[in-house]
C-alpha cells in the first residue's frame, strides 16, 4: 500500500510544473483538502480559504488544493460571493 501511494504521489507530482501547487500539494500530503481522498491532476482545483473578495490573500497559507466536485459543492452550501459589477 505504501508503495502504491508514494507511485501515485511522484505520478502526480511530475505532471505539475507549477511551483506553488506542488508546495500545497506536498503540505496536503497529496490528497483534498475537504474530503481527504486523493487527488489527481486532471481534477484538481485551486481553493482560497478566506475568499479574496472577503480580504484574503492569494498566499500559500489561504489555499487548499480540492477536487472540482468538492469545491463546486462547497460553493453550492455557501453560495457564490463574488464582486458585483
Amino acid at each position: 500500500r505504501d508503495y502504491w501511494q508514494n507511485r501515485h504521489k511522484r505520478t502526480i507530482a511530475r505532471q505539475i510544473h507549477q511551483k506553488d501547487k506542488l508546495e500545497l500539494l506536498r503540505r496536503q500530503d497529496s490528497v483534498c483538502g475537504m474530503c481527504r481522498l486523493p487527488l489527481a491532476v486532471e481534477d484538481m482545483d485551486d481553493h482560497h480559504v478566506k475568499p479574496r473578495h472577503a480580504g484574503g490573500q492569494n498566499t500559500l497559507d489561504n489555499r487548499m488544493l480540492v477536487h472540482r466536485w468538492c469545491h463546486h459543492a462547497h460553493h453550492q452550501r455557501v453560495g457564490y460571493k463574488g464582486l458585483k459589477a
